[in-house]
Order: structure tokens, then sequence, then C-alpha cells
């Protein structure tokens, strides 16, 4: 969804801490964390495929390499 795709852009990507992205996105901290969250899930759940065995790391973006 377009809302996760930009926080984590603006986190991952442009390195704007999760303060900064929740006023450029005028929205509260907890979403700007909440939205994070769920985008790391669903890119975990999508490229699950070409890493077989391996468990779910906790939330933590930089953790996401394939």
């Amino acid at each position: 969804p377009v809302r996760q795709r930009q926080v984590f852009v603006l986190q991952e990507y442009q390195g704007l801490g999760q303060a900064e992205i929740a006023g450029i996105m005028e929205v509260p901290l907890g979403t700007v964390k909440s939205l994070m969250h769920r985008a790391v899930r669903r890119l975990q759940t999508e490229l699950a495929d070409y890493r077989p065995g391996l468990e779910k790391v906790k939330c933590a973006a930089e953790m996401l390499s394939v």
C-alpha cells in the first residue's frame, strides 16, 4: 500500500527519523510506527519464498536483506 511504501522509503532510503516522517506525512508518530511495522511484515511475507527456511525477524528493516 502507498502509505506503507512512503514510510519505508522515507526511513530506509532517505534516512529520515520517524518523527520527521510523521511531520512530513502529517500523521501521529504512532501511525508511522504502525505503518513501518506493517510494511516490514508485508515484505517478509512477500520475500519468504526467496529465502526458505529462515525464520521471521523482529520488525527491523535493516534485517530484510535479500
